[in-house]
């Protein structure tokens, strides 16, 4: 299952390529980690797993409300996109 960002963010995100780029690399290279990581963190408490990090960044959007998106910059976006973690792949 690939990490996917939720459509609101792309749509910010997209117009601006440069950092667009650093964010899909990122969420790729975070993907294949987890996909590849045999360690489990904390498993009794939640799944770490990219279901996990779609289900943030779904949850990242809807603290979004409708009336606000106009005024998020792809900046704005990065940060709601850009992975949470303090673990490095």
């Amino acid at each position: 299952m690939p990490i996917k960002i939720p459509e609101a963010i792309d749509s910010k995100l997209r117009p601006d390529s440069s950092l667009f780029g650093e964010v899909v690399s990122t969420l790729d290279g975070l993907e294949q980690w987890i996909a590849d990581s045999k360690v489990v963190f904390f498993p009794e408490y939640t799944d770490h797993g990219v279901g996990h990090v779609n289900a943030v960044l779904e949850t990242a959007s809807a603290l979004v409300t409708d009336g606000s998106w106009h005024l998020l910059t792809p900046a704005d976006a990065a940060v709601l996109a850009y992975p949470r973690t303090h673990l490095s792949p």
